[in-house]
């Protein structure tokens, strides 16, 4: 065989494995997302709460299932909570730092995110999304009491 044909051949086969393994892992990828992000976990009814998270240049806004609404989210130990996340105005995006939360928070679109914390405390909850001008002023506190 000449040197081309081998060339070619070479050729081919490495297109064609890097193909596959793109591929395996486009599909591990898009399984392992919905598996951490996409699924709602399987619960009744009454075994969570859930909160509705507003966000406007530059505020959060927390409305609690009594119709009580605060610039702050508080939650018990060990509670779980579905947050649906509305905005008012512009892109914002909701980061719990400490928690390993981001989910952005999109005008016209309802989010929502599951929370459960094992551990009373406070934890900053910021916007990572340039909103605007006063972006860096839209911080509030997450507070988990026990």
């Amino acid at each position: 065989m000449s040197k081309l044909v081998k060339a070619k051949q070479w050729e081919i086969t490495t297109i064609i494995l890097a193909s596959i393994t793109l591929v395996t892992l486009g599909i591990i990828g898009t399984l392992g997302l919905y598996a951490i992000d996409l699924k709602p976990p399987k619960v009744k009814e009454g075994d969570y709460i859930t909160i509705k998270v507003f966000a406007r240049q530059f505020a959060w806004r927390f409305e609690y299932p009594d119709g009580e609404k605060l610039g702050q989210l508080k939650i018990k130990v060990g509670q779980l909570v579905k947050l649906e996340l509305y905005s008012e105005d512009v892109i914002h995006s909701l980061y719990i730092r400490e928690l390993g939360i981001k989910k952005d928070v999109i005008p016209g679109k309802v989010n929502d995110i599951w929370l459960r914390v094992d551990k009373a405390g406070e934890f900053n909850i910021f916007c990572a999304e340039f909103c605007g001008r006063n972006h860096y002023a839209m911080i509030t506190k997450l507070i988990v009491e026990g």
